[in-house]
Order: structure tokens, then sequence, then C-alpha cells
């Protein structure tokens, strides 16, 4: 273990020693942007286009995207207003399947045609990224039922207005 602990600080110590070596002008923090399908830079990638933010730490669904007729897929529960169950999935999602958005502000992943927040993840797919069909489509019944069969639970209810509706 104090071996470990050594290395680390000489590691920290190179670090320090070579960031102290490094230009002001170069050392300025990068602003996110918008990436091209397939650029990476440092921590921030694409997904192959499923990213739907500035920046992606993690492709959880993958880097093809599966495009889904949201009209369609609203029709798989009865109780779901159309309008609003349309409305949050392309909001979420674009109608992508495998899309993926990051808020850094909480620190939360949304994932699938419903923008399913990682917060929500333990409550409906055992932790886990819900990025098929049948596992997205469970967690929006489940948080939709949650919420008191209204879209409160989405993180797309607000942009959408239906925050309180069925």
């Amino acid at each position: 273990m104090e071996e470990t602990t050594q290395l680390l600080f000489a590691l920290l110590m190179t670090c320090a020693v070579f960031l102290s070596l490094v230009p002001s002008s170069l050392s300025s923090p990068i602003r996110p942007t918008k990436l091209k399908p397939g650029e990476k830079v440092g921590d921030q990638v694409d997904c192959g286009g499923n990213c739907m933010t500035s920046s992606c730490p993690n492709c959880y669904c993958g880097n093809t995207t599966s495009i889904y007729q949201s009209a369609l897929a609203c029709t798989q529960n009865s109780a779901w207003g159309a309008s609003c169950c349309q409305c949050i999935i392309n909001h979420a999602s674009t109608a992508n399947l495998y899309a993926v958005s990051f808020n850094a502000t909480n620190n939360a992943t949304t994932v699938g045609l419903w923008g399913i927040s990682s917060v929500q993840w333990e409550m409906c797919s055992h932790g886990k990224p819900p990025c098929s069909f049948n596992a997205n489509y469970l967690c929006a019944g489940l948080l939709y039922k949650a919420g008191g069969n209204t879209w409160y639970n989405f993180p797309a209810c607000q942009a959408c207005s239906c925050c309180n509706q069925s």
C-alpha cells in the first residue's frame, strides 16, 4: 500500500512539474463544443451521433443510431397521451433509441427514446442503462405510473409542458 502511495505521489509531482512548463496560452480550459460524428476530444465523445449534448463521457447505448417512429412507440401504452408522449420522445432523443445526453450540472445521463435518467436506472433497470426498446419502454411505464400517471418524472416534461399531464 505504501509503495502504491509513493508511486502516485511521484506521478502527481511529475505532472505538476510538466504543467508548470506549459505556457498559460496552451493550458486554458477546453470549452465543450458539439462534436462531429466519430470525433473525439479528450473525454468528450460523439457516440456515433447518439450524443445529444456537447459532451458525453460514456456511450452507454453504443455507437450506432436506431430511429423509431415516436407515434408508433407511443401507441404501446394506451394510457399515454399521444402529443405529450411524442414530445417527450422527440425532445429527449429525437426518436433515437440509442440517444445519450449528459447534464454536467447534476452529473446525470439520460438514455433511450424517453430519456430515462441515470438517477432512475436503479428503480427500473437494475442500475443499468435501459438501452433496448423493451427496457426503455418498461422504465418509461414505471416512471409514468410513479408520477401519478403523468410525465412528471421525465426530464423532458418541462420542455414539453407535460409534467402534470397524462
